[in-house]
């Protein structure tokens, strides 16, 4: 498969299935990327996040938290099998 913003016009011999994104995407997000990228910083959206409540943060941290707490449980039941 053969990603591409807009499709080809033009036929090709090998018939490549292509996914067109263009029509995929909203136009909101393309604002907000445009902006982004516009944006004289490291990180494009790292002014955006002071603006983020802090419990999203801490939900986020804890979400983090527990993948790495079961994955590390899965390995050592793993072990444990053997």
């Amino acid at each position: 498969m053969h990603v591409v913003w807009e499709k080809d016009k033009m036929e090709t011999t090998n018939h490549i299935p292509q996914l067109e994104l263009s029509n995929r995407v909203p136009r909101m997000m393309l604002v907000t990327y445009t902006a982004w990228m516009h944006k004289p910083v490291f990180i494009p959206c790292e002014l955006s996040a002071s603006v983020v409540v802090c419990i999203i943060w801490e939900e986020w941290a804890s979400s983090l938290l527990i993948r790495c707490l079961n994955r590390k449980m899965y390995r050592i039941l793993e072990s444990l099998d053997e």
